[in-house]
C-alpha cells in the first residue's frame, strides 16, 4: 500500500474487520472512517438512487437484496426483488435521499405503482406478501444494525487522501461486520470509479463477509469483474483456500475458488502440504514450491519472542512461471507501524 502510494495509487482499505490499518493510513495522512453503532454511517439506498444512473441503481439494488439476505440469513425471493426495485425507484422520483426507514413506511403504505408491480389483488395481499419483507427491513433498522444503516450516509470520500481505511472494527455481532463489510465493498467500489486516478482495493479478512449469507460470493464476484477496465486493482486476503471451501454452497464454492484462478499475482506464505496440494490444482505449483512454502509453516520454537520461520516470506506467482520467493525486511519504523500483534 504504501509503495503505491508513492506511486500515485490510491489503496481503499474497504472494511478493516481489526482496525490494522487505521494507524498506517493516518500516518501517510489518509482519510479513516469508522463504521458502527454511534459511528459514522452508510446509507444503502444513496447507492441505489436512480438519479446516479443506472449502472449505480443496479448496484445499489444488488447490495440492497445482499443486506436482505445477510439480515435474515436466507435468500430473497423474485419476488421481493421486483417489489423492493419498484419501491426504490419509487423513493428516488421523489426527491431527497431516501433512507431504509422511508423504504419501510413505503412498504406498509405501498403507492398504486408498487401495487401493480406486485400483482396482487388488494392491499390486504400486498400485506401478506410482504410480511417477511417487512420484517427483513425492520431488522436492517433497528436491533443490532440500528445506526449503521437507517440514515442519511455520513462519510463521503476525501479526493486528495492518499489512501483511504474504512475501520469496522467496532462491531463485534458477525451478522452486523458481514452486512458492514459488504457495504463497504460498495460504498468503496461506487467511490473510486466516480473518483480521478487509479485505485486499489484491499478486502482483507474475505472469508468473513463471504459466509454471511447465501449468495455474497456471487455479489463479490460481480463486484470486482469491472475493476480493470475502471482503473481499479482487488486485493482479497484470506488465510487458506479452505476458508473458501468451507462454503455451505457448492456453486458458491466453485465461484471463490474462481477468485484464486483469476488473480493476475497470487501471494503465497506459509501454508501446510496438505493445503498446497489442492491450491496445486487451482494454480500451477511445482514440488519444489510445495516444499519451500510448506517449510515456512512449521511451528515456531518454544522459547517466547523467537521469530516464527515463516515470518517475512512469500511466494509470488504470475500464471504458469515459476515463483519468485522473497523474504520481506523491515526498518525500525516500519516494524513499529506494521506490529499487529499490540494485544
Amino acid at each position: 500500500m504504501v509503495g503505491l502510494v508513492a506511486q500515485g495509487v490510491r489503496p481503499v482499505v474497504v472494511a478493516d474487520s481489526k482496525g490494522e490499518y487505521t494507524e498506517l493510513v493516518r500516518r501517510i495522512g489518509g482519510q479513516v472512517i469508522r463504521l458502527g453503532p454511534g459511528l459514522d454511517r452508510l446509507n444503502p439506498l444513496q447507492i441505489a438512487d436512480a438519479s446516479r444512473g443506472q449502472k449505480s441503481r443496479a448496484g445499489g439494488l444488488s447490495l440492497l437484496m445482499a443486506l436482505c439476505a445477510v439480515a435474515r440469513r436466507g435468500p430473497v425471493t423474485n419476488g421481493e426483488q421486483v417489489i423492493l426495485s419498484a419501491a426504490v425507484d419509487t423513493l428516488a422520483r421523489g426527491g431527497g435521499e431516501p433512507v431504509l426507514p422511508d423504504l419501510l413506511q413505503l412498504l406498509r403504505n405501498p403507492t398504486q405503482e408498487v401495487l401493480d408491480v406486485a400483482d396482487v389483488g388488494d392491499i390486504g395481499q400486498f400485506q401478506t406478501h410482504t410480511r417477511e419483507l417487512r420484517w427483513t427491513i425492520g431488522l436492517l433498522c433497528d436491533g443490532p444494525l440500528k445506526g449503521v444503516f437507517d440514515g442519511p450516509s455520513s462519510i463521503t470520500l476525501d479526493q486528495a487522501a492518499p489512501a483511504v481505511a474504512i475501520d469496522v472494527s467496532a462491531i463485534d455481532d458477525e451478522a452486523l461486520l458481514a452486512a458492514t463489510m459488504l457495504t463497504g465493498w460498495h460504498w468503496g467500489q461506487t467511490a473510486v470509479a466516480q473518483a480521478p486516478g487509479r485505485s486499489m482495493l484491499v478486502m482483507d479478512e474475505l472469508w468473513r463477509a463471504l459466509r454471511g449469507g447465501p449468495s455474497l460470493v456471487e455479489h463479490a464476484d460481480a463486484l470486482t469483474r469491472l475493476n480493470r477496465s475502471r482503473g481499479v486493482a482487488s486485493l482479497m486476503i484470506t488465510h487458506s483456500m479452505r476458508d473458501l471451501e468451507a462454503l455451505p454452497d457448492a456453486a458458491d464454492v466453485a465461484k471463490a475458488r474462481g477468485f484464486v484462478e483469476r488473480s493476475a499475482i497470487v501471494v503465497l506464505s506459509g501454508l501446510p502440504r496438505r493445503e498446497l496440494e489442492e491450491l496445486s490444482q487451482v494454480i500451477a505449483l511445482s514440488r519444489s514450491e510445495i516444499s519451500l512454502v510448506a517449510s515456512w509453516a512449521s511451528p515456531q520454537g518454544w522459547r517466547p519472542g523467537s521469530r516464527h520461520p515463516g515470518r517475512g516470506k512469500y511466494l509470488i506467482k504470475t500464471g504458469s512461471r515459476p515463483g519468485l520467493p522473497v523474504a520481506m525486511g523491515l526498518t525500525d519504523s516500519e516494524a513499529d507501524l506494521y506490529n499487529t500483534d499490540p494485544r
